[in-house]
């Protein structure tokens, strides 16, 4: 088991780079910062050649956006929003 999770800084999370995403393992933090504002995204899966999905989680919402892995590079997918607490 690792003791260390790597940190990368974004400022869009849906324009990472292959050589970002590549470093990556699951269970490790992706910094968004909008204009100061901070949002850290956890590695919740990766399967080098497959896919990853990054999960961000507040008081009200989750965020997950995944990318999948296509010829040859990470090409960016959707983003899934679920808001907590809602009817």
């Amino acid at each position: 088991m690792r003791k260390f999770t790597k940190k990368i800084e974004v400022k869009d999370i849906t324009k990472m780079t292959d050589n970002q995403i590549n470093k990556l393992e699951c269970g490790d933090k992706v910094v968004k910062n909008t204009n100061g504002q901070y949002h850290c995204y956890t590695v919740s899966y990766k399967q080098n050649g497959v896919g990853i999905c990054l999960t961000y989680t507040d008081a009200s919402v989750v965020e997950t956006v995944s990318y999948d892995y296509t010829e040859g590079e990470w090409v960016y997918n959707s983003t899934d929003i679920t808001h907590i607490g809602q009817n």
